[in-house]
């Protein structure tokens, strides 16, 4: 049993508010945890469900600091290279970027399904999904030999 940390958070307006508790319970022995930084006042990392995750802000402050840009001008060309990427989907085409993978779209067919709650069959329409293949490099790159 882990004791929860609440961590406040400042908004841009200069009120602060808490957030979720900064670590969860879990069983040391779960394979599924991923160490947590240390919160302040503590030792050592500790176990978590959590999976850390990279958001769009950090992505932006990224490409700012490494090609030092503003902010700003980051987030313009973030938003313009996904903009783009919709935009090449939603005409149908696939999406190629070198060393991470391909985007396509795939036609699903209609099906019968089930609802999990009640067990009745239902109708399922075919429509379009993205798919999303990652390279070899990406691959080797996330899981070494």
């Amino acid at each position: 049993f882990v004791a929860s940390a609440v961590r406040s958070h400042v908004s841009r307006n200069g009120a602060r508010r808490s957030t979720v508790p900064a670590v969860s319970h879990c069983a040391p022995t779960n394979p599924k945890t991923f160490w947590s930084t240390p919160l302040r006042g503590q030792e050592e990392p500790v176990k978590t469900k959590v999976k850390p995750k990279v958001h769009t802000p950090e992505l932006i402050q990224k490409i700012a600091t490494s090609h030092n840009l503003s902010i700003a001008d980051s987030r313009r060309i973030f938003k313009t290279v996904f903009d783009t990427i919709h935009e090449t989907l939603a005409e149908g085409k696939s999406v190629s970027v070198t060393k991470f993978g391909i985007f396509t779209t795939v036609r699903t067919k209609e099906r019968t399904g089930r609802n999990p709650r009640t067990g009745a069959a239902i109708h399922v329409d075919a429509k379009e999904r993205v798919r999303f293949r990652p390279t070899k490099y990406l691959k080797e790159f996330v899981q070494p030999k």
